[in-house]
Order: C-alpha cells, then sequence, then structure tokens
C-alpha cells in the first residue's frame, strides 16, 4: 500500500505516503479512512505526491 492511517488518541487523523513520508491529509478518522481507499486504489498520484500539492498559503483578503 502507498498510503497508511496515522491514528493518534485525540488527535486529527493523518495519511501518510509511505515512499516520501509526506502528510498528505488530514481530518477526522472516518473521512480519512475512506479518502486513504481511494487513494490506494489508484486515486491521486499513486505514492508521490509533488511537495507544491502539499503546502498552504495565506491569501490576502484585500484583493478576494
Amino acid at each position: 500500500m502507498n498510503y497508511k492511517l496515522i491514528v493518534k488518541q485525540g488527535q486529527p487523523t493523518n495519511i501518510l505516503e509511505t515512499a516520501t513520508g509526506q502528510i498528505v491529509y488530514t481530518s477526522n478518522e472516518k473521512d480519512a479512512r475512506v479518502f486513504m481507499r481511494r487513494l490506494n486504489l489508484g486515486g491521486g498520484f499513486d505514492g508521490w505526491t509533488p511537495t507544491f500539492f502539499l503546502k498552504t498559503f495565506k491569501i490576502n483578503q484585500n484583493y478576494v
């Protein structure tokens, strides 16, 4: 499997991309399991997500 769940009590559940060690998704456990299944069945980048897809950016609200 290219992705696995990281579940810690009292914290959001993460999906770890095993080949790169990147966290690609964070949510509650139920939603994370559904998304992980989709990824492991061929959705997404098949274990090699580019890092720029995982970055978050602040949007200047004056221009939106």
